[in-house]
């Protein structure tokens, strides 16, 4: 695997987190489908510039690899979850296709296991 749909967003998917997806447009309910039928993951990354609906947005060159683990109130409602335990990724280019979804060229990134994580970070607090 080294090409993955990217979904772009205002928030982070860190490793043992779960990302509540509300999947509305077109191009994101084909690549939930997509993914879902070849058990492929996709690549959540940070907005840089732009938006979440609409033309393509800018995003930070590392990201989270995710897979649908459930599907909610609807096929538009879904959670994904880390691929992966290590699962961040490089982008290192991104081609957006007519529809404004961007696939991408990738690189496992992996971390060093000898580095610890300190305890105050390892789980956010719900707001």
């Amino acid at each position: 695997m080294n090409q993955v749909a990217l979904f772009p967003l205002g928030t982070v998917l860190f490793p043992d987190g779960v990302l509540p997806l509300r999947i509305f447009e077109a191009r994101y309910m084909d690549m939930v489908r997509d993914c879902m039928r070849r058990d492929e993951p996709f690549g959540v990354c940070l907005i840089v510039s732009g938006g979440e609906v609409g033309a393509a947005a800018r995003t930070e060159s590392v990201g989270c690899l995710a897979r649908i683990r459930g599907l909610g109130h609807g096929a538009a409602r879904l959670a994904a979850h880390p691929h992966r335990r290590r699962p961040a990724v490089r982008v290192l280019d991104a081609q957006v296709q007519s529809d404004q979804l961007q696939l991408a060229e990738i690189e496992l990134l992996e971390a060093d296991e000898d580095t610890p994580i300190d305890p105050s970070i390892r789980r956010v607090p719900r707001c």
